[in-house]
């Protein structure tokens, strides 16, 4: 795409997303191999994901009143700051647990604020038309740098010590920062000076609800629909996964690494459906994008009760049902974060981003305690999954029950209009 600022962000994205995915992968295998236990692990993961909800209101504020390069800028330098202080209580061998979870927490903080700023900016940089094939470019971006990222984080963490790694990761956030000085996005139009921002960003979370219950019924089912896929299916690759793969199966860290690439590519084989076959695909059967994902469950549920003497034959079954599982989430995201941008007016569409990453990340925390508390009571792993996909059935039936309102609604505003242009005939 011939776009000096889209390509500015997309190479942002590259360097980013490579040193979060390794950074991201190399923190849970420390966290689990610090504590050694599944409901320790979920729970410090769960206590990551509150900065998200106590701080989404601010960032949809921020996102649709301060100029989107100066957020991701600022908080680029200041990652890079935060990563570098992180390494030198490293080298001095003063880390604990506390200060993982500290470091964990601060990062949710940049990344809530962050995440809308990105979103928003995209259809302020790009034509409407070129919307779909943009954010496909950016979903397969990451995908591909997230194939990378755990074969390379996994071959680092088994050979070199975890300051190492966080040293990379800075360097990458400064790189960014510095790319992003070259960004060129307007100022928004602000109708109104903001005296107490926090009152104003919690009012405008009401607002955004308000918002969408009344007027864009669908999208609050999407964002819904985030929330409950969180819940219910997502834990398995974040928490699940890493228990069974390390303790179960006992495998390395770098075999690891190359079954959450496997998981990854599922997500660029979706990224690469979306954008080079966008026709193909249509909100109003959104629900059909998620059915290897239930195949995909059924195979890891099937994997894990015939457990066999090679531990190898059950891996390669359960990262292939990860495959599809990431398969299915690109398509969706991809098509739904398409509507969205377009249905919402974009003096709404930061707070609304915002909004559905409130919801979306609120529900992170809830599925990650259930799962690790299952694990912890020694539940067969085949019968969690046998769970899980009963539930994913549910999130299914769900979508497409939701996805069967935009006919709804396009005859309701279809209707309005009629009975517009009756009554200005009559007068």
């Amino acid at each position: 795409m011939r776009n000096k600022n889209f390509n500015i962000v997309v190479i942002g994205q590259i360097i980013s997303l490579f040193g979060n995915a390794i950074q991201r992968f190399c923190m849970s295998l420390y966290i689990l191999d610090l504590t050694g236990s599944a409901a320790i692990f979920s729970s410090i993961l769960a206590i990551s994901t509150i900065p998200y909800i106590l701080f989404a209101p601010m960032a949809g504020l921020l996102a649709d009143t301060v100029n989107r390069k100066k957020i991701m800028l600022y908080l680029d330098f200041i990652s890079a700051g935060l990563m570098a202080v992180y390494s030198i209580i490293l080298i001095g061998g003063m880390d604990n647990t506390i200060i993982v979870g500290s470091v964990m927490f601060m990062l949710s903080i940049i990344y809530t604020l962050y995440s809308p700023a990105v979103t928003a900016c995209i259809p302020q940089i790009v034509e409407k038309e070129d919307l779909e094939a943009a954010n496909g470019i950016i979903q397969q971006v990451g995908a591909v740098v997230n194939l990378t990222g755990p074969i390379v984080a996994g071959i680092l963490y088994s050979l070199v010590e975890i300051k190492t790694i966080v040293i990379i990761n800075a360097v990458s956030f400064l790189l960014v920062a510095i790319l992003e000085v070259f960004l060129d996005i307007p100022d928004l139009k602000v109708k109104e000076k903001i005296n107490n921002p926090l009152t104003k960003s919690t009012s405008e979370m009401t607002k955004s609800f308000y918002y969408l219950k009344e007027k864009k019924k669908v999208v609050l089912g999407i964002i819904i629909s985030y929330g409950l896929t969180n819940i219910f299916v997502v834990p398995i690759l974040s928490i699940v996964s890493p228990y069974f793969i390390k303790i179960r199966l006992n495998m390395s860290s770098a075999v690891y690494g190359f079954s959450e690439a496997v998981f990854v590519l599922g997500m660029i084989i979706g990224g690469l459906l979306i954008t080079t076959k966008p026709k193909l695909f249509n909100m109003k059967e959104i629900h059909k994008t998620m059915y290897p994902m239930v195949a995909a469950i059924t195979l890891m549920a099937t994997a894990a009760y015939f457990a066999m003497e090679n531990n190898y034959i059950v891996l390669g079954l359960y990262s292939l049902g990860g495959f599809g599982i990431m398969l299915s989430l690109a398509l969706s995201n991809v098509i739904s974060l398409t509507y969205m941008q377009k249905e919402v007016k974009e003096d709404m569409l930061g707070k609304v981003s915002a909004f559905s990453t409130a919801i979306a990340t609120a529900s992170v925390a809830p599925g990650q305690l259930i799962y690790g508390q299952l694990i912890e009571t020694n539940i067969n792993m085949h019968y969690i999954l046998l769970l899980t996909l009963l539930l994913s059935i549910c999130v299914v039936t769900f979508i497409k029950w939701n996805a069967g309102r935009i006919d709804l609604d396009e005859k309701t505003r279809s209707a309005v209009l009629n009975e517009t242009i009756d009554e200005i005939e009559m007068v």
